[in-house]
């Protein structure tokens, strides 16, 4: 009997370990090789970030980690887990991990949820990566937001962020873009296309460019 409940006792570690230990995989020849079992694709895109002529991979997932999901009384499933953007770098016919982070989009909860996430790569290797939350509760806005990042001096750096809300009540839109390398923002308003009021132009502080990483509004409204 204390033979089963130890190895009861051992398997439901190693299940707890493996779950653990789910990640996006260290290189593969797309988006969806890069999952593990369980993992959403939220958005990908590809085109050459690092100027070497090879197209590169952006990847956008949402794990499915347990303890970060939450069932309600009606049966409904909330995953709070934060998805991660990872940058794939082409070499040899394959894709391989560079870097990846959290927190750059945010995690759905009780009163919120991704309505929408984007990825592309211009043409120019610009990388930018959106999304827009739906709140069911506590405000009137449906804000989208879009980081912009460049890769130079062998980093990715974040150069500008745009956040679009739409007043649902009023249907006024308000767009605020800053660019972090004219040191500059931008408010913009408009009402079903037709701007109602005036643009407001702001400088803003000068400060060293964030490399790729979490929590980039920090850096941002800081």
């Amino acid at each position: 009997m204390k033979k089963s409940i130890s190895l009861c006792v051992m398997l439901i570690m190693a299940i707890m370990i493996s779950a653990q230990t789910k990640m996006l995989k260290q290189s593969g020849k797309s988006a969806e090789e890069m999952l593990p079992n369980g993992w959403e694709l939220l958005a990908s895109a590809e085109n050459d970030i690092n100027h070497d002529r090879i197209p590169d991979l952006v990847v956008i997932a949402l794990p499915d980690f347990p303890e970060n999901i939450q069932t309600r009384d009606d049966g409904y499933k909330i995953n709070k887990n934060s998805p991660i953007v990872a940058i794939y770098f082409g070499e040899r016919g394959v894709y391989k991990l560079w870097n990846s982070t959290i927190s750059i989009i945010e995690a759905a909860d009780e009163f919120s949820f991704l309505d929408e996430v984007t990825a592309s790569i211009s043409a120019k290797g610009i990388v930018t990566i959106g999304y827009k939350m739906f709140f069911s509760a506590g405000t009137w806005g449906a804000p989208t937001n879009k980081f912009v990042y460049r890769y130079q001096d062998h980093d990715l750096y974040l150069i500008g962020y745009d956040r679009n809300t739409l007043n649902r009540a009023t249907l006024e839109e308000e767009t605020v873009s800053y660019n972090f390398l004219t040191h500059k923002k931008q408010t913009s308003i408009t009402k079903e296309g037709v701007k109602t009021k005036k643009d407001k132009w702001q400088n803003i502080a000068k400060k060293p460019l964030m490399e790729f990483g979490p929590d980039p509004l920090d850096y941002i409204y800081d």
